[in-house]
């Protein structure tokens, strides 16, 4: 075998012939083979995947609710009128929910 210019030769060995190189590829010369895997084959399959998504969007749901609930159960008529009317509320609706005049809903949401 020779090397020409970064390209695997090889002698032409025809009989009466001239000697000449022709290339060989690396395919040709079995260079070009894929590695074998490395280790066991993965084994989580689907419905593995779909059991551990479950589990993790039930965990994520039991932590959640109650964060929200006790966000909500702590927030202070002044915040729910400020968030009311953030959302697009009236000043009057605003004090029909939570008890007090317009004007008192109004100064809440100022301040």
């Amino acid at each position: 075998m020779h090397e020409g210019r970064g390209a695997v030769t090889s002698l032409n060995t025809r009989p009466g012939g001239t000697g000449h190189t022709t290339p060989i590829n690396r395919v040709q010369q079995g260079l070009n083979k894929p590695a074998p895997p490395v280790g066991p084959a993965p084994t989580l399959n689907t419905q593995t995947m779909t059991t551990l998504t479950c589990i993790a969007a039930t965990l994520l749901a039991l932590l959640t609710i109650p964060l929200v609930v006790i966000l909500w159960a702590t927030e202070s008529p002044q915040q729910r009128a400020r968030r009311w009317r953030r959302t697009g509320s009236t000043y009057r609706s605003i004090g029909d929910r939570l008890g007090v005049s317009h004007t008192t809903a109004r100064r809440w949401c100022a301040a």
